[in-house]
């Protein structure tokens, strides 16, 4: 493609007390060297290193700024209200692009029928760039399968964030993310913009960038232990109206089941921290919201184990 004929990609970077990765991350954007590029960092005021890195390459970006937010999400909404890119897309501050990425994304996006893009990331580990697994979207076989992540035989349905691109079309129609979602608002957005905007993702084979899994991450702290499960099931009962009856009905029965499932998750964590007497509270506190819980094995099992002291 001839340089005037690229369009303008927006990329915005949230960022908080991620110095140690940050700078890899920037390079991987700059070094694209894509001609057509508006690139945002908004950081959350870091106390680390953040700032200093961020400083280094100022003059390469389009906007930057340090300053107290309500977290990742506000920081991503920050960043779109700014952007004039044709396409947008968010790079954690810990994740990568590959290699001319940047150029196969406005390829494929040369078609006007494309309004949303979704590649293959790697994952990696840490600071090693030993790839460990892959994220490789596919397109689910039933509509209800968007909702129900914890039952699909499609393990991603999704693009990871980093390799995730759409039009500003989809921006203008949908809205910004949803800050009351902690951990799946990428998820979110991208169900609203299919059950709401009527847009679908098209998947390419091409490996796009590197998600990385390390200790720090909220992935790796609340996120498993209850943290993704939580917004999955506000995400079912949220868009469960835009399902078919049988398929409402069958969502809401899984739903039920994994409200259960999700009181013991979090006891189980508080119980992991040593606090075990706020574990038994909260397993009893449930029993309010969730009544059946009493004929719930496995809560009978965890109440059990915390009075033997197990």
């Amino acid at each position: 493609m001839k340089v005037s004929d690229l369009p303008r990609i927006s990329i915005i970077t949230p960022s908080y007390n991620q110095g140690y990765f940050i700078e890899e991350t920037i390079c991987s954007v700059l070094n694209q060297n894509y001609p057509n590029l508006e690139y945002i960092i908004i950081d959350g005021g870091s106390s680390d290193n953040t700032v200093e890195v961020i400083k280094k390459y100022e003059k390469y970006l389009t906007y930057w700024v340090s300053e107290s937010d309500r977290g990742q999400t506000h920081a991503i909404n920050k960043g779109l209200a700014l952007i004039t890119g044709d396409i947008w897309s968010y790079l954690n501050s810990d994740d990568l692009l590959c290699p001319g990425s940047l150029q196969r994304i406005a390829e494929v996006f040369h078609d006007p029928q494309v309004n949303w893009v979704g590649g293959v990331s790697s994952i990696i580990q840490d600071n090693q760039d030993r790839v460990i697994g892959y994220i490789e979207p596919k397109n689910p076989s039933n509509i209800i399968d968007y909702l129900l992540p914890w039952s699909r035989n499609i393990q991603y349905l999704f693009p990871c964030s980093n390799v995730c691109f759409m039009r500003k079309e989809i921006l203008e129609k949908c809205g910004f993310f949803d800050e009351t979602y902690n951990y799946g608002m990428d998820i979110e957005y991208y169900i609203r913009s299919i059950f709401i905007g009527n847009f679908f993702p098209y998947f390419i084979t091409d490996i796009l960038g590197k998600w990385r899994w390390h200790s720090e991450s909220k992935t790796m702290k609340l996120g498993l232990a209850f943290g993704f499960r939580s917004d999955e099931i506000k995400m079912a009962n949220q868009y469960k109206e835009y399902l078919d009856l049988p398929n409402k009905q069958k969502l809401e029965l899984e739903i039920l089941v994994q409200e259960k499932w999700i009181v013991l998750r979090k006891a189980g964590f508080y119980k992991q921290e040593g606090y075990r007497n706020k574990a038994f509270i909260y397993l009893f506190k449930n029993l309010k919201t969730y009544p059946s819980l009493i004929w719930f094995r496995p809560w009978i099992s965890a109440i059990g184990k915390l009075i033997l002291g197990l």
